[in-house]
């Protein structure tokens, strides 16, 4: 008989849980701890979760199999497979031997064995061997300095110089990894205020090592970057985005339990209603980039609703629809991936906030004036986080593959820098010939009326306009639509987007002569498009 660890040994020992049933149909399993007027407190295999009175339907119990089945089938329809793995192994050890169910128990838990390997973006890699953070030091000089140092004060402050000044050339060269050691080394020998901020500039050298291996797929890098310091119970933003970064970590490795409790973390004494992992990570990324989150906040309170689907999660405060929703979206989807002839879309769920009107729409994080949605990124720490912002109106599904379309985009380039015009153009092209005849009328209508910026000032242009006015705003989408539905023409989109990804460094004539088309040649033929012939 194969021997359980003793930690899910002394949990198969746990009296008979409870069955938590949610007013928006989702159900989640554990012991009820603790419960007040206004809130129920709930143990799970992934930490407490505090659920608002106001959003629970109904409580009913259930036996230790019961709870173990259901948790293990929830962990598996989240694709928490390490969870799952746990929770058939102690619905095994309650089940009696001669119980005619545990031959199908035996199958799901195999089932889900085979699935629980860490799970890597193709491409990717994963550090393997010692902590990087405890290489040793490879000057002879500051070897001998840092045993001096432990017997005289000239030698410490020496090396505390010299630590620095290495660390400081690390950082401005990008190497935060050795920026990292050295400025951790420099404040283990200082004292005083001066340990206190070399000690900071530590801590914000690994939260760049941490967040640049994750956009690399290296889980195991990131989280032994942060790892200590959600360990060294940090204040403030430095708490908050080591938390947020562990999180990413471990979901990367798959391991969706920790992952929750990581964001949990991050969002510290938040009282969220919903323990969804699109959710908390959407909030913790908010409140890790320095944005306001509270019980007024997109998704928070028990008013907002979630379903899942297989590439979404979505939160919305639609009074109803949701099956509509999540084929709309899948169908969106599906739409775009053929379109711009994507090859490997796969990737952690899309998080989608959906607001009830534009009024609401207005007051998300990121929303422009004159937008019907947006899709966003996290910039501040190189870290590529994919979120889509939305209410629904007229044309809502143009308005979805948009969105999506940058985020597939953004999920094949990753960190590439490539003109916001190529952004919005693939986008556009992605929602159908529709939009496409539109922004052909538009260029020849501003062309008409003199207004039509030049094709290769906009061709060569990396961001928004300056002045963000109507027009302004009109043309920049209607030329860059234009201009990658030419590109895409001749060239096919998948190579349009790579070849674009080169114009922030390359002058465009050259990229574009790189894939065969001549520059005058591509201009010509844009200005015959805005003059209708």
């Amino acid at each position: 008989m194969k021997r359980l660890p003793l930690l899910l040994v002394l949990t198969a020992t746990l009296a008979p849980a409870d069955v938590i049933h949610l007013r928006h149909g989702r159900q989640l399993r554990g012991e009820v701890v603790r419960e007040t007027k206004d809130a129920i407190v709930l143990r799970t295999p992934s930490g407490e979760i505090r659920l608002q009175r106001s959003a629970v339907e109904r409580i009913e119990p259930e036996s230790d199999v019961q709870l173990y089945l259901g948790q293990a089938r929830d962990a598996v329809r989240d694709q928490d497979y390490g969870t799952a793995r746990q929770r058939f192994e102690l619905a095994l050890a309650a089940l009696p031997a001669e119980d005619p169910r545990r031959e199908a128990v035996q199958k799901e838990l195999e089932a889900s064995e085979r699935q629980s390997a860490p799970f890597l973006r193709r491409g990717t890699r994963t550090w393997s061997g010692p902590d990087p953070f405890q290489r040793e030091e490879p000057e002879a000089r500051i070897r001998e300095l840092m045993v001096g140092a432990q017997v005289r004060a000239d030698l410490r402050q020496q090396l505390v110089q010299l630590l620095y000044a290495r660390a400081r050339a690390s950082f401005e060269e990008r190497d935060f990894l050795s920026a990292a050691i050295d400025f951790g080394r420099a404040a283990d020998a200082a004292e005083g205020n001066d340990q206190q901020t070399l000690r900071t500039y530590a801590y914000q050298s690994r939260l760049r090592v941490a967040a640049a291996a994750i956009r690399a797929g290296d889980a195991a890098l990131a989280a032994l970057a942060v790892s200590p310091l959600v360990e060294a119970q940090l204040e403030g933003a430095l708490a908050i985005q080591s938390a947020y970064l562990l999180g990413r970590a471990e979901e990367l490795r798959q391991n969706r339990g920790a992952a929750r409790r990581a964001y949990l973390l991050a969002l510290q004494d938040l009282e969220v209603a919903h323990a969804e992992l699109p959710v908390l990570r959407e909030l913790a990324r908010l409140r890790s980039a320095g944005s306001p989150v509270d019980q007024t906040t997109a998704g928070v309170s028990a008013h907002w609703k979630f379903i899942s689907s297989a590439h979404f999660g979505i939160v919305h405060e639609l009074e109803d629809g949701a099956g509509t929703l999540e084929r709309t979206l899948e169908a969106a989807f599906r739409d775009v991936v053929r379109r711009l002839g994507l090859r490997n879309p796969s990737g952690e769920q899309i998080a989608v906030f959906l607001f009830k009107d534009r009024e609401g729409y207005l007051e998300s994080s990121g929303a422009r004036g004159w937008s019907r949605a947006h899709a966003t990124r996290l910039e501040g720490q190189d870290e590529l986080v994919l979120t889509i912002y939305a209410y629904p109106g007229e044309g809502f599904e143009d308005t979805l593959r948009h969105e999506i379309a940058h985020i597939l985009t953004w999920r094949e380039l990753g960190d590439a820098v490539f003109p916001v015009w190529a952004g919005e153009g693939i986008a556009q092209f992605a929602e159908g010939d529709t939009q496409r005849e539109r922004n052909r009328s538009m260029v020849q209508a501003l062309a008409a009326q003199g207004q039509l910026p030049a094709w290769d000032g906009a061709l060569r242009q990396m961001l928004y306009p300056i002045q963000e006015t109507q027009l302004a705003i009109q043309a920049f989408y209607a030329q860059g639509g234009v201009m990658f539905e030419l590109l895409a023409e001749r060239i096919g989109p998948q190579r349009a987007i790579k070849a674009l990804t080169r114009f922030n460094e390359e002058d465009p004539a050259t990229v574009l002569r790189q894939v065969g088309i001549d520059l005058q040649g591509f201009l010509a033929e844009l200005a015959e498009r805005s003059s209708g012939r």
